[in-house]
């Protein structure tokens, strides 16, 4: 929200931007933390 407020003041893309990437890079980092979840989870099982 803040950011918005920022690019109402100054009329400008940038915060909104980065803002934005920040979000993709926690949304990536989560992911990455789930598919090595997941590929630890899936050697340990017994074929």
């Amino acid at each position: 929200m803040i950011a918005g407020l920022i690019t109402l003041v100054w009329r400008s893309g940038w915060p909104d931007l980065i803002v934005g990437l920040g979000i993709a890079f926690m949304n990536a980092d989560a992911a990455k933390a789930i598919w090595d979840a997941a590929r630890k989870e899936r050697a340990s099982v017994d074929v």
